[in-house]
């Protein structure tokens, strides 16, 4: 086999790996958005069964075909809620954390200075 088909066939582990990790690990809308890929994809593993146990040598192309796209439809669902997770820890109040931050930190630097001066 060559060096693409590999990559085909890996698709299939590498895809049902993520999707368990995607449906633990998430909750509410990237969850929601983790489970549409198994309304194709538990039909596709049923045919693909149902086929394999009629001794029919073509079993395993509907997965072939699937598992890669699912297997990206999931990546991307888990790079979107790591960026949302990300954006919600950066703002608080509304406002970006730097900017509370630097508040905070100002403010506590002239108020620590014996006459509230500045420390230029």
């Amino acid at each position: 086999m060559g060096m693409p088909y590999d990559l085909i066939w890996l698709s299939m582990p590498i895809y049902l790996v993520l999707q368990a990790v995607a449906l633990m690990r998430f909750s509410g809308v990237p969850r929601w958005g983790a489970v549409l890929p198994l309304l194709v994809m538990v039909p596709v593993f049923a045919t693909s069964l149902f086929n394999m146990a009629r001794a029919s040598n073509l079993w395993p192309l509907p997965i072939l075909f699937a598992s890669p796209l699912a297997m990206l439809y999931v990546v991307a669902i888990i790079i979107q809620a790591q960026i949302h997770r990300q954006q919600r820890k950066t703002t608080v109040e509304g406002r970006p954390l730097t900017e509370r931050l630097r508040e905070s930190v100002g403010r506590g630097l002239t108020k620590d200075l014996p006459n509230g001066d500045d420390l230029h």
